[in-house]
């Protein structure tokens, strides 16, 4: 074997690119090869069983309890000598994460569960305080274990954790002196100060939880001077919570629930002496559109670049004001990405209208690169606003506008075919459209050939091959008459075009037939397009 290889950073660099069974074949062939990969091999875990079993053969049994499950127990006390294993290995392990990916995840080849008593003992007869010393992510849900063991397993754990998800853990009272996230807060201020990055439970309904759940919130993002990203949509936050958070001089990715009842007197107060939200990029907003229009009128998110809103409940008159709510919280020089999509019941009957006076506000964001709409609203749009989009925002590269669903009603008018080429030739970055629009042009092939010998319906791309790079197209419920004219026109215009995708459920079968006509044909027609000249490759 060449000296060269021996070189630990090279070696290093080999076992970051070898996949596990590689890592284990390498750890067990030579001893220079050994610790390289073995430090690779743990430095990703999946769940603790691996570590486990590192307990002598004697200390513990796998008791079968299903098909595919078994259950760990400890079948004598520990003492000193039977952590050695355990803690030379725990000490390489550098992300605790089930959503790791393949290549570098450690995983058992069954599935272990491990009981509430077994966590204790470990933590109880540990002979060190830190059992992962060098741990820098945890997801909690990879753990397996209760809610009332997160704390002492942090206390554990180590004090150079980075980041935490605790997105899936259970906020019922398993402790009776505070609530469980009141309890975490305060390990976590204690443990860890330098925390970076942090995802606290999903969605709480329980309304009790409010007022305690908003002051550890307030502590977290008080104490926490190096946070980074914060997920708190635990539930709708008190003003107090989301004054500390403004106040942040280091966060960069918030989400929030937001409540419908609050109005947000001294945020606004505050906002008019101070630079709120100073270094926030990213935000997500659980709201109904009331709750995010009174917060656009009480604070503003100068830096922010990426707006996402989950709206909850019923869509009602207001909605429509969204967008202006949302030009007036964000700096038309900044803001890149405005995602809105819903979360509830679709009702059929929904009247709620969103014409394109009420989008209009949104084209000041010259530098949109991403605007969806997915709610189930009726749209009134028209080839006039669509062109005005198009010329706004050059940078666009994902629009989708109400096709989500094949609930969302048929909207009231439609833009017409025809300014798929204008989006095609001023947003050449375009990659997917999502946009309900009239594709009732022509009813027979021969309508085509007239106006495709013409030219005009290619508009700017009358005289020149279109650079367009779309290659995702969402028809919705587009009415459709003729597929086999609708093919050539989006071929010619978006050259790249690889799936037409109509909507499902409640769309007319002869329409859904014929834009999967449309799909078929865009293979044969970019082909077409395509001559080959001694060997060399012409787009015509």
């Amino acid at each position: 074997m060449p000296n060269v290889v021996y070189i630990s950073e090279i070696l290093s660099v080999i076992c970051q690119y070898a996949d596990n069974p590689t890592l284990a074949i390498m750890a067990r062939s030579s001893r220079v090869l050994h610790e390289p990969a073995i430090e690779v091999l743990w430095t990703i875990l999946t769940e603790l069983t691996p570590l486990m079993t590192l307990f002598p053969g004697d200390a513990w049994n796998l008791v079968d309890v299903g098909v595919e499950m078994l259950l760990f127990c400890f079948t004598r006390p520990l003492v000193p000598n039977d952590w050695t294993r355990f803690l030379k290995y725990s000490a390489l392990v550098r992300v605790l994460d089930r959503h790791s990916p393949e290549h570098h995840a450690l995983r058992y080849r069954r599935s272990i569960a491990l009981p509430v008593d077994v966590w204790d003992v470990i933590y109880k007869h540990r002979p060190t305080g830190f059992l992962f010393p060098n741990l820098r992510v945890l997801n909690w849900c990879s753990l397996k274990l209760p809610t009332k063991s997160l704390s002492s397993f942090i206390l554990s754990a180590g004090t150079r954790i980075e980041e935490i998800n605790i997105e899936e853990l259970s906020l019922t009272n398993d402790a009776r002196s505070e609530g469980p996230l009141e309890a975490i807060a305060r390990v976590i201020i204690e443990q860890l100060p330098h925390l970076r990055v942090l995802a606290l439970p999903r969605r709480s309904h329980n309304r009790t939880m409010r007022v305690p759940i908003s002051h550890a919130i307030a502590s977290l993002a008080r104490a926490l001077d190096s946070i980074v990203s914060f997920d708190c949509s635990t539930t709708p936050l008190l003003e107090s919570a989301l004054i500390a958070l403004a106040q942040s001089k280091t966060l960069r990715k918030l989400a929030l629930w937001l409540s419908d009842d609050a109005d947000w007197p001294h945020l606004a107060t505050l906002s008019a002496s101070n630079r709120l939200f100073p270094c926030l990029q990213s935000l997500t907003l659980t709201a109904t559109g009331g709750a995010c229009i009174a917060l656009s009128e009480a604070a503003q998110f100068p830096a922010v670049r990426d707006i996402r809103i989950e709206h909850i409940g019923d869509l009602n008159p207001t909605f429509s004001m969204l967008p202006t709510s949302i030009r007036r919280q964000f700096c038309p020089s900044t803001l890149t990405t405005v995602c809105v999509t819903f979360s509830g019941r679709i009702a059929y009957t929904n009247t709620t209208e969103v014409g394109a006076a009420s989008l209009r506000p949104l084209l000041d964001f010259k530098r949109m690169e991403n605007l969806t709409l997915y709610c189930p609203c009726r749209l009134t749009l028209n080839d006039v606003f669509l062109t005005d989009m198009a010329a706004a925002w050059p940078e666009l590269r994902m629009l989708r506008l109400a096709c989500a669903s094949s609930l969302i009603p048929l909207h009231s008018s439609l833009p017409s075919l025809r300014v798929l080429s204008t989006l095609a030739a001023r947003c050449p970055r375009l990659r997917t459209l999502a946009l309900c629009f009239d594709a009732t042009q022509w009813t027979t092939q021969e309508d085509f050939t007239k106006d495709d010998e013409l030219g005009d319906i290619y508009g700017e791309l009358k005289d020149r091959r279109s650079a367009s790079r779309l290659r995702t197209l969402c028809t919705g419920c587009s009415p459709i008459t003729s597929p086999d004219s609708v093919a050539p026109f989006l071929s010619r215009i978006f050259p790249g075009l690889s799936k037409v995708r109509p909507s499902g459920g409640n769309v007319n079968g002869e329409r859904h037939d014929h834009w999967r006509r449309v799909d078929s044909l865009l293979p044969v027609l970019q082909a077409a397009h395509t001559t080959h000249v001694d060997g060399t490759e012409y787009q015509m």
